[in-house]
């Protein structure tokens, strides 16, 4: 009985002091990772992975994976990503690991890849806390396939839904393409919503006395207060930055 409890005991003692040794790998490799040391991360990954003791291989197949896409080296990226997935235990609904899977597409001008996995993030999990970084990937695919009315709408809804985002910011709010009119579609930036018609009249006065177009759409018992109409979307977009300028709340509708 004393030497089931020792052999219990020792197997216990090796099974957390393997876990504990695991968690301080890939907290050391997560450190190397954020200090740059790119190749360190796949090196030394790929030695602890050799050695069979370590307990997050997905994690690690997805640190390897962005290690390799920051080297430029998308077809080691690629594979890497695909093993976190089979490891991931989600039935590869890891957005992570597949938003990485496509930007390692991206890179290697696989644009169809990309595109469909982006767009099955999106539709898969719908609230993805990467929905911002889908849509301004899926613009750079739409310029490169020379689409600029669709890179225009991903850009806007971008701008739209999530204006301080790192890539608008760090490009002083993105260059939009001059995109040509189709038949139907008229821009409009929206400036106010509101339920009372007389506050709507009111504050749409308030833009008119600043020299701005506006005008009322009311429908379902309320107002929207919009100014201007254009059939580019730059256009638009040009208005949108100069009331964001005077302190107005912005949207781009089609």
């Amino acid at each position: 009985m004393k030497n089931i409890t020792v052999c219990l005991l020792t197997a216990i003692f090796i099974f957390c002091s393997w876990f504990v040794c695991s968690a301080m790998d890939m907290n050391s490799l997560n450190t190397r990772f954020l200090q740059g040391n790119f190749r360190e991360v796949v090196s030394t990954g790929e030695a602890l992975l050799q050695g069979g003791l370590f307990s997050d291989k997905q994690g690690l197949y997805k640190l390897m994976g962005f290690s390799c896409l920051k080297i430029n080296r998308p077809r080691e990226a690629k594979q890497y990503f695909q093993e976190s997935l089979r490891l991931s235990g989600q039935g590869g609904l890891n957005d992570e690991a597949r938003i990485g899977l496509a930007d390692a597409f991206l890179v290697s001008g696989e644009l169809d890849d990309a595109q469909r996995i982006y767009k099955a993030v999106l539709e898969d999990n719908p609230g993805t806390k990467f929905k911002a970084a889908i849509f301004y990937r899926l613009s750079k695919i739409a310029i490169r396939n020379g689409d600029s009315e669709k890179a225009n709408l991903y850009l806007a809804k971008l701008k739209n839904d999530y204006p301080l985002n790192l890539e608008l910011k760090s490009k002083e709010g993105l260059e939009y393409l001059s995109a040509a009119r189709k038949d139907g579609i008229i821009y409009t930036v929206q400036v106010g919503y509101f339920s009372n018609s007389a506050n709507a009249d009111n504050f749409k006065k308030k833009l008119i006395a600043k020299g701005y177009p506006a005008y009322l759409q009311c429908s379902a018992g309320a107002c929207r207060v919009r100014v201007g109409k254009f059939g580019k979307l730059k256009e638009a977009v040009d208005l949108q930055n100069k009331l964001s300028e005077d302190g107005f709340a912005t949207k781009i509708f089609p």
